[in-house]
């Protein structure tokens, strides 16, 4: 793979401005101008593995690709080369084959927003990738060695860098950018998660309004019922006992004021007994039904003594 770089032209801009006998006729590996070439071979491929991961299991339409966002995430990553040591030289050529360890320091913001987004897609965080990847990965620095290979061209005014297209350092970083580029849609996820929640509460607490003012209409109807019920059983018992004659209500009375206070005590017990299983005016409509059973009844029982005329 070979790949030129704005940064490389600039490097090499300043050697052009030297003196002929100048020119770039050898390059170490160390050299600055290798492993700023080096740097920037990184950043371009970066961006098309970058691309690449975007593209997969995603709508292509959701996600449109942000050129600027990538190149300020790109230029937050700290890529640097140290323990630089030349392999091999060509001995028919000015090529020479480096090794280096390839150091790669994540912002802590960027390592974070990472983090999140792949805690969303249910992927491991970066230090769990990062040894999955068997690279060391250590206060926000991602290390692990990389081989390349650096050549003046004949004409000495740039330089040829090789490395391999597929590097577990590469394969963390497009990890790291790509997490962050995705952040918007993790966003937009979680904002319409929360809304679909809160829209699924307010849709639910209108239900159990609607429920509960149902049962408070049923409750009313059920009182209002046994109110009734009760009024109707009072009437009729009072039309038998206005109709007997005035010596039959005489010798009945005592006996009648007894009844009055036994219903009472016992419809009040019945409801009671009921306990917490049922609400204040499920209770009350207990004792209405149980006054209005009596009352009945009673009233049985008095027009059964009317009609004999026994009291």
């Amino acid at each position: 793979m070979r790949k030129m770089s704005g940064c490389i032209l600039a490097a090499l801009l300043l050697v052009g401005c030297t003196s002929e006998d100048k020119k770039l006729t050898e390059v170490n590996c160390g050299d600055e101008v290798a492993k700023s070439a080096l740097r920037d071979l990184i950043r371009e491929e970066l961006e098309q593995q970058v691309k690449k991961e975007l593209q997969t299991g995603i709508d292509r339409q959701t996600l449109q690709w942000d050129a600027a966002k990538f190149r300020a995430l790109v230029s937050s990553l700290t890529i640097d080369f140290v323990s630089v040591r030349t392999s091999k030289k060509d001995p028919n050529s000015t090529k020479r084959f480096c090794e280096a360890e390839m150091k790669v320091v994540v912002p802590m913001d960027v390592a974070e927003t990472a983090n999140k987004v792949r805690k969303y897609f249910g992927y491991q965080n970066l230090l769990a990738h990062a040894s999955a990847l068997d690279i060391k990965y250590e206060a926000g620095t991602a290390t692990d060695g990389i081989e390349y290979s650096a050549q003046p061209t004949d004409d000495g005014k740039a330089v040829y860098v090789t490395t391999e297209r597929q590097s577990k350092q590469l394969s963390f970083a497009t990890e790291v950018i790509a997490g962050n580029l995705l952040k918007p849609l993790v966003d937009a996820a979680e904002t319409k998660k929360v809304k679909d929640q809160e829209d699924a509460q307010a849709r639910q607490t209108v239900l159990e309004q609607q429920r509960q003012e149902l049962e408070n209409n049923q409750s009313r109807l059920k009182l209002e019922t046994a109110q009734a019920s009760l009024k109707q059983a009072n009437d009729e018992i009072n039309v038998v006992w206005n109709g007997a004659t005035a010596d039959f209500r005489k010798s009945m009375l005592p006996e009648q004021r007894i009844w009055l206070k036994e219903r009472e005590l016992d419809c009040r017990t019945k409801s009671i007994a009921a306990g917490d299983e049922i609400n204040a005016t499920d209770r009350e409509v207990l004792r209405l039904d149980c006054e209005t059973e009596l009352t009945k009844l009673r009233t049985i029982y008095l027009k059964a003594k009317v009609t004999t005329g026994n009291p």
